[in-house]
């Protein structure tokens, strides 16, 4: 489809182009502009089919158009030769194929062989619980690929995950007498309602571990961003509450997903992938946070229904050698490995080819008038010739007159 693209709309380009062109060639050798024709008394003859297509106020507005048209294909054309060199797609390949083989050889029996159960807390109703639930074995899960290739090159492998849910209860949040209940980005603390889960986990020759996750169960955050008629928007589009020129909206955690290993004793433990203490999750896009949330739509001021009393929380676990976590970092979790050496090539080439074809029309514009400037000079030479001292002189003090 890019290639077609290319090539139909540099065709048009350079018809387009090529008609101006034309179109400036016939206007100028229709009308010579007032100047005396050829063999008027007096005054050097011109020649009336002389052709400006560049004009005396320089290139028409086309040419222009089309030589920065066909710029930004050789610049494009440059970035596909590089991304070519680069071969980005080459070396991430590797590094997933890789992790696909040691997964196979012996990290999955190691983590689809263990078990695992998670136990949960709620931070400000300890009473409450705990709330228990053993995760169960999953193979289902596919990688979501959304490959420019189509996945060429890329190893299969069976996934393995420990999934269950839990249904936690919800305390309503009361804001009314509060400035500053706003919950801010992952990088600081929230003020909300937290849990602490649990997970026991047992390997295979039955050494256990405790890991102690903690998130927010739900939490009151400040939407930052100003618009025009926030306060209407607040409710209606965003399902916040307006408070004191300000929008909060309430979020509630929908998953947990948690990225393990085996230590040097043989034991589970929690595998930070990111920079921050609690990058322990499966989402690149949400900063390796474990917790994903999502919006609570009854939550506004104008909501026309009452908010969740309980929520119900999916809890995932992963190995921290998932072929599906490498993709996630290498592609930035859009499991996108980009283009291949050969189809940038190809890229390159057809961009630079259709810049070429655009620059032609130009190219054939500046030789003519290059050319035609020359026959007018010579012209004007042989007349200079072919008349008297006396003509000279005359048709001299006429064009220096005009």
């Amino acid at each position: 489809f890019i290639l077609v693209f290319v090539f139909v709309a540099s065709a048009m380009a350079a018809a387009a182009a090529a008609v101006v062109t034309l179109s400036m060639q016939q206007r100028n050798s229709n009308g010579s502009g007032g100047s005396l024709r050829a063999g008027s008394i007096g005054y050097p003859p011109r020649l009336v089919e002389e052709w400006r297509p560049l004009g005396r106020r320089g290139p028409p507005g086309s040419l222009i158009c089309t030589a920065l048209v066909s710029l930004g294909f050789f610049c494009t054309g440059g970035y596909f030769f590089f991304s070519a060199s680069v071969k980005q797609r080459e070396e991430s390949v590797q590094v997933y194929d890789e992790t696909v083989t040691t997964w196979e050889d012996h990290l999955r029996t190691a983590f689809a062989t263990s078990s695992f159960s998670v136990s949960a807390i709620l931070c400000d109703d300890p009473e409450a619980g705990p709330f228990v639930t053993q995760l169960h074995s999953s193979d289902s899960e596919e990688l979501p690929l959304n490959d420019a290739e189509g996945g060429l090159g890329l190893e299969d492998y069976r996934p393995q995950t420990f999934v269950s849910a839990l249904e936690l209860p919800l305390l309503q949040v009361d804001d009314s007498s509060s400035n500053d209940t706003a919950g801010i980005d992952f990088k600081d603390q929230r003020q909300g309602s937290r849990v602490n889960f649990t997970i026991l986990a047992t390997t295979n020759n039955g050494t256990k571990s405790e890991l102690e996750v903690s998130v927010y169960l739900a939490y009151i955050r400040e939407l930052r961003r100003s618009r025009a008629n926030a306060a209407v928007r607040c409710p209606v589009g965003s399902h916040g509450t307006w408070k004191n020129n300000r929008c909060y909206v309430r979020n509630l955690l929908e998953s947990v997903c948690v990225q393990l290993e085996l230590d040097n004793r043989g034991s589970w433990q929690l595998y930070r992938r990111g920079s921050r203490a609690s990058s322990y999750g499966c989402d690149e896009r949400n900063y390796w946070h474990a917790g994903l949330y999502l919006p609570d739509e009854c939550y506004g001021s104008r909501a026309e229904c009452s908010s969740p009393t309980e929520v119900d929380v999916n809890i995932t676990l992963r190995h921290a050698g998932d072929p599906k976590l490498m993709a996630a970092e290498l592609t930035h979790s859009t499991y996108n490995f980009g283009r291949s050496e050969g189809s940038n090539m190809t890229l390159g080439w057809v961009f630079l080819g259709a810049g070429f074809v655009l620059f032609l029309p130009i190219v054939i514009a500046i030789v003519i008038s290059i050319r035609a400037k020359k026959r007018r000079n010579l012209a004007r030479a042989l007349d200079e010739q072919a008349l008297s001292p006396v003509a000279k002189g005359f048709g001299r003090a006429n064009v220096a007159h005009e």
